[in-house]
């Protein structure tokens, strides 16, 4: 189309249109707004106006001095100078590659999107699934994340790298929503519930009333009471929540059994001589192996501390703080570090370093109960004894792992994805 010698108004239709003004003070209207368009100027000056949903529309205008974008919104005026401005910028901001390419449409299976300076940066794609974009140089050169988990980086319009964790840490996708392992529910490590069957089974649970230890004998330390149903189920819950996987401990349990006895309360005599009340303890004693916790522990996280103590002695049959089915220099290295890292700050907010330091019996106890506590902060501090423990039976590993792309903690994620600023997602 071309003006003359008048103001003229000029609009191109499907296609690939030339929009040239005359003498006048013309202008070119564009049926959609500015944001639906990649708008930039050839080397002769003119402005060329691709449609962002067909690449194949697309719209050349010289001599006309002002640009109309229409929507539902209204009307948005430019003038030609103004429009130059706004490329320059794009320019100056985003490099020269932000006009596509002839070729595959950059809304090629996209059912919506949302846009900032004509360039895509979230929507919803055409299987359903929601979409945003990061590190954005141009409509074919980005970074996507997908509302099920998955990643994908694209250049120049191809997928040149495709993973399904987000590219961030394993360990935030897994445990965006869980704090302890008491948030799991055990058909993530039982799904048919057979090990609870074989534990239930294996357990001795029974209740006393109050145990000083002082002057308790060794058929003292095992009640003649049952527990309820319930406090037995919880008990045995604990257990499956911290070693489920752990088929050489559970293997352990069956063939030596173990004793488990609720007390009312726990006093005895510290080294000074005053009395003071204790959580629970271990004891293996001839033949006979046996935890004793007190009614009010439950809730807490010794049972964990004693369960580390007896699997200690039955797996490898000596109470050392030592695992012996795992190889041992891989063991060693990984107590090691572990403790440097626990004294140099690590043990922090997971357990008491002080008794953690009184012997290597309690220091492995207490880095259990650590994992238990918070299995997120457990493993990103003590990354080589999880992975010590997980090279040999999978134990904490496949426990995490077994929370891996849970759905609640990709949403978390991709929420938090979806309010990152736009401004922040160009490269």
């Amino acid at each position: 189309l071309k003006g003359g010698i008048g103001n003229d108004t000029l609009k191109g239709g499907i296609g690939n249109d030339i929009l040239k003004g005359g003498k006048g003070n013309d202008t070119a209207i564009f049926e959609a707004s500015s944001d639906n368009f990649y708008i930039d100027y050839d080397d002769s000056g003119n402005i060329i106006v691709t449609d962002a949903h067909d690449e194949n529309n697309v719209t050349t205008v010289s001599g006309v001095e002002n640009f109309i974008f229409l929507s539902e919104d209204g009307e948005e005026l430019l003038t030609r100078e103004e429009l130059v401005d706004f490329i320059d910028e794009t320019r100056a901001t985003q490099g020269d590659a932000h006009i596509p390419e002839q070729g595959k449409s950059i809304t090629e299976g996209i059912s919506s999107y949302r846009q900032e300076n004509g360039l895509i940066i979230g929507g919803v794609l055409e299987n359903g699934l929601e979409f945003e974009r990061f590190y954005i140089i141009d409509n074919k050169n980005y970074d996507q994340v997908n509302s099920d988990g998955s990643y994908s980086q694209v250049v120049n319009g191809e997928i040149v790298y495709q993973d399904d964790d987000f590219g961030i840490s394993d360990t935030d996708m897994r445990f965006e929503n869980l704090q302890s392992l008491e948030d799991m529910d055990t058909s993530i490590v039982d799904p048919d519930g057979s090990k609870f069957s074989r534990m239930n089974e294996a357990f001795n649970i029974s209740s006393i009333g109050s145990l000083d230890i002082d002057d308790a004998t060794l058929d003292d330390l095992v009640g003649t009471d049952p527990v309820d149903e319930s406090l037995q189920n919880n008990i045995v819950d604990k257990f499956l929540l911290a070693f489920g996987n752990d088929e050489q401990f559970m293997q352990a349990i069956e063939k030596n059994g173990l004793n488990i006895t609720v007390a009312d309360e726990i006093k005895g005599n510290n080294p000074n001589g005053d009395q003071w009340g204790i959580g629970g303890f271990y004891l293996h004693y001839q033949g006979r192996n046996t935890i004793v916790i007190s009614e009010e522990s439950l809730d807490s996280i010794v049972l964990t501390h004693e369960f580390a103590h007896a699997r200690d002695k039955l797996v490898d049959g000596s109470l050392d703080g030592v695992f012996g089915d795992i190889d041992s220099n891989t063991f060693d290295n990984a107590i090691a570090i572990s403790r440097e890292r626990a004294n140099n700050g690590a043990a922090q907010g997971l357990f008491n370093l002080d008794y953690a330091n009184t012997n290597e019996k309690e220091f492995l106890a207490e880095m259990f109960e650590g994992y238990y506590l918070d299995p997120v902060l457990f493993e990103q501090r003590f990354p080589e004894f999880t992975a010590a423990l997980g090279e040999t039976f999978d134990h904490l590993d496949q426990t995490i792992g077994l929370l891996n792309l849970n759905e609640t903690g990709i949403d978390g994620i991709f929420d938090w994805y979806q309010n990152i600023p736009s401004y922040e997602r160009f490269a």
